[in-house]
This record gives C-alpha cells, structure tokens and sequence, in this order.
C-alpha cells in the first residue's frame, strides 16, 4: 500500500560522558625576560581545536593558554609577563555512538595553579572537566495518511516534536581601534589583556542571525618613556552583525553558543606615527542549531475489512519544546586584602566567570549550585609590588522557575556574568557585587512509534469464515469502537449505524450488536 509521507529532519540527544584531565607543564622564562620575583595574577582559557570521532571514541585535541602577569625580581620591580600553552588530545570512551553521529564538547577548569620553581622558570597545572555529549541527526519519512483510502481504515494521532532547521558553525569577527587619551604616554609593549564578552544577545529574523554584545577590555601596558611606570586603561567596544541562516525566521527555536575563538591585541601608529593606538582583532566562535516546533498529524493506526495490512514501525526520537527563558541571580560578598601586600590604593579591574557545580530538578523548577570567581586586580600601597590581585570565589544557589518540571525532562543550564562590579569599602576590604544570567532550556524526550511502511497481505480466510456472522459484544475496560472494528473486521461506521450510536464513545459494559463486513 502507498502511504502518503513526510520527512521530518530529527535530533536526538543519545547522552554525555563527562571526563577530567589533568594539565600540567614547566616553562622557562624567556631570554628577553628579567627574572620572576612574585606572580600577580594569572588568566587562563580553554581552546578546542577538533573534535574527531573513531568508532566509540571521541578524541578532543585543544590547547590550555595561560597569561601570567608578574614582578620582576630586580631592583626595579619591573611589571612583566609571558603567555604560555599547554596541549591536550584526550581520548573519551563515548559507547552510545554511532556513524553519523555528533558531538559537541563544553569544559570547567576547576583550578589553575601557576607557581615559581626558580627565578628562571614556572609551574603550570590545572584541572580540566570536560562534558561530552552526543547527538543524532537524522531524517525520517514518516506516514501521514494512505495514498487510496479505498477499503481501507486509518486514524490519525498528532505527533509534536522540534525539527532541526539548521545546524552551522560560524565565526563573527570584531576589528576595532581605541586610541589613547591625551594624557596617556606613548605604548611601548602590551603587559596584560584581559577580555570579556557581555551582555551578547542573538535574535533570529529572516534567513539571518543578529548579534550584538559589548567586549569588555582592560590593558596593562609598559611606556615608551624611560623610567615611567606601567600604565593602564579600560573600555567597552560595542559590537553588532548579522549572520546568514538559511531557512530560519523569528518564530523558531534557538540554540546559539558563543565563546572567543582569538582575541589579539598589537599596537598601532596613529596619524603622526606616535604608538597611541591598540588594535583590536577578536574571533568569536558560533555553534548554532535552530529548530522549529512542529505539530504533525500522522498515521497512527491502520486496516482493512478484506485484506491484511501489517505496519513497519520505528521509533522517532527526538525533543519536544517546553520552554526557554532567563532566571538571574544575586551574588554579592565581602573580602579582605592580604595586609602584607599593601592597602588599596585603587582597583584598576574586576573580572569574573561563573562556574556551575550542579544543576538539579525539583518541584516546578531546577536548582543550580555554583560559584563565581572573581579576581581583583588593584595599585598597591607597597613600593614592592605595584600592581596586585584579591581573588574571591562566591558561592549561589539558586532555583530556576519551571513549571511542570520532573525527572524525565531533558534541560540545559548555561551561567554567564551579567554584571560585575568591585568598589572599596575600606583600604584593605573590597565589596563585590554581581548578576548571574542563567539561561535556561527545558524540552520533553518524545520517544514515539509512527508508521513508515505498509505491507498488504492475503487474510486468513479460514479464520474470517469461522468468525460468527453476528455477534453480541460486551465492551472491555480499554476497549473503543476503532479496536473493536478492527479486531471483528469491519468498520467504525457499520458499529455505529446499526448500534444507532451517535459519537465513537462506548462505556465498559456495554453490548454492542457486530455484524462481519465478509
């Protein structure tokens, strides 16, 4: 029999292996580098290059880049610094794959410790956890209804699952100039970036993608002039784009995950050839997927009176939407500075990142336990050590509100800072307050049978001949008129004309008059 089809463009979430990875390295100073008497401050980022799939196993190969800020151990107290990378391909058993399968990759870095072995060399080693998950995407054709409905009875059912419109990976480039004030001093070298991306917001238009955010930028820089000290600014550059995406309007789905690719910095003249201009150049990575909810009216059930129809099933897995919102959260502490490093004199930048320890659902909601950590970097009082850092780490809870919630939901938690700001409360205790944006996606697994073929058959006349040609039913528990027309070969409609039944519900019970249709 030739059903009338649908291809349905499926995703299917098959599970996730989370692995830990230690990185650890030593490195030496460089020639052109004095001598490490104290580290500062240390900033740290993940990069993961590939991601290739061998049978069950994904192999995930990436670097570790670390930015050390330090004083020097001469006389001068030279404010200094050197970048460093650490490589990583780690091997992840994964047994739920299969070929055509995907995976995307998030990371924690649980702690990062740079320590000095010597005045000529460093200690770098971290914790990294890695959270890997695989996915199906697939297509299915599945029946809508038969193509002759000739002799033939069919019911329908309403089929509600997400549709993957697009998967892409894309990349947005920011280049952007600041030049300095007037009364900054001429740049001779770069010692310290440190950049964030905030309050980035994706909307979804026609066949496109708008983005827009802020790059949060502060720098540490060494003058041109001899004998000045280390000079520092900040900024905010706005950014705004649009990004092809074929297919897409504003009523889908959304799933877009931004994270920095390469953020370099150099230095540029300006028009009279003095060193007063940094170049900006940042790549931010794009994983997007986009989906739209559909509600399908599919072939449930079919059969017919004079011939033996047997249906070929599979299963259609994949997600039903439920919802998607943001829930922020307050996260606000207090610290002191080590008194043996100086009192504050100013706080030049506070940067942060939030990492999430636990995400677990309860009553009509999901609690997420984490931290924000939190580093300071402020002038000393202390002519030994110019520059210095008061790190925090902040602990939240917080309950995410979803009505409905339960176990068997499928849903993903991502936490980012939304604001962040420090001030001083006194000359050694610094007050931090901050804004936790979580977003939040919540969807139904939809493991479902449907229909994808139609094999006709000869019936057992043998068995139709000995079935009696009239029969007094009494109605099961569970029973409806479709099942007991099927079951007696005949049809919904002769049940109800000679039962003068006037709607297609029948009670436990009940007696029924059926008359075989052959």
């Amino acid at each position: 029999m030739k059903l009338i089809s649908k291809t349905m463009h499926l995703n299917r979430q098959k599970g996730k292996v989370v692995t830990q990875i230690t990185l650890e390295n030593d490195f030496n100073i460089s020639d052109r580098k004095p001598d490490i008497g104290e580290i500062v401050t240390e900033n740290h980022f993940i990069k993961i290059d590939t991601i290739k799939l061998a049978g069950k196993k994904a192999d995930i190969n990436g670097r570790l880049a670390v930015q050390v800020l330090y004083i020097s151990a001469d006389e001068g107290q030279m404010v200094c610094n050197m970048d460093v990378d650490i490589p990583f391909a780690e091997p992840v058993n994964m047994d739920m794959l299969e070929d055509g399968d995907t995976v995307k990759a998030d990371y924690e870095i649980d702690n990062v410790k740079v320590s000095i072995i010597n005045s000529r060399k460093i200690s770098v080693k971290a914790l990294v956890t890695f959270t890997m998950e695989a996915e199906s995407i697939y297509d299915m054709d599945v029946a809508i209804e038969p193509e002759n409905t000739d002799d033939a009875e069919y019911i329908k059912k309403q089929l509600k699952i997400m549709q993957i419109v697009m998967k892409k990976r894309d990349v947005f480039r920011i280049k952007e100039e600041i030049e300095l004030s007037g009364g900054k001093p001429n740049i001779k070298e770069i010692l310290w970036r440190n950049v964030d991306i905030r309050n980035c917001q994706t909307k979804l238009m026609e066949d496109k993608i708008s983005l827009n955010g802020e790059l949060v930028i502060f720098l540490i820089y060494m003058p041109e002039e001899e004998g000045m000290h280390a000079q520092w600014m900040d900024t905010v550059i706005n950014f705004s784009g649009v990004i092809d995406a074929e297919g897409c309007n504003e009523d889908m789905i959304q799933d877009i995950m931004i994270t920095p690719a390469e953020i370099n910095i150099d230095i540029k003249p300006d028009y009279d050839g003095e060193q007063r201009i940094f170049e900006v150049d940042a790549v931010l990575n794009l994983d997007m997927r986009i989906y739209d909810e559909d509600s399908v009216d599919i072939l449930e059930d079919i059969y017919s009176p004079t011939v033996d129809l047997v249906a070929d099933k599979k299963i259609a897995g994949g997600e039903s939407f439920v919802m998607k919102n943001v829930s922020k959260c307050r996260v606000n502490d207090r610290i002191n500075v080590d008194e043996d490093k100086g009192r504050i004199m100013q706080i030049c930048n506070t940067s942060g990142r939030v990492c999430i320890d636990s995400v677990t659902p309860a009553e009509d909601g999901i609690n997420v336990d984490g931290v924000v950590e939190v580093k300071n970097l402020y002038i000393s009082g202390s002519d030994n050590t110019p520059f210095c850092s008061a790190d925090a780490v902040i602990p939240f809870s917080h309950k995410a509100e979803v009505k409905g919630m339960n176990n068997e939901m499928l849903y993903d938690v991502n936490g980012k800072l939304e604001q962040l700001s420090s001030v001083m409360t006194s000359e050694n205790e610094i007050e931090i307050k901050a804004v936790v944006s979580m977003n939040v996606t919540v969807c139904n697994r939809v493991e479902e049978p449907v229909i994808v073929n139609i094999e006709e058959r000869e019936p057992d006349i043998d068995k139709i001949k000995n079935m009696p040609g009239m029969v007094i039913y009494n109605v099961n528990p569970g029973d409806n008129l479709w099942s007991i027309a099927k079951n007696f070969h005949t049809t919904v409609d002769s049940i109800k004309e000679i039962n003068g039944l006037h709607s297609d519900k029948v009670n436990s019970g009940e007696n029924i008059l059926i008359i075989k249709s052959m």
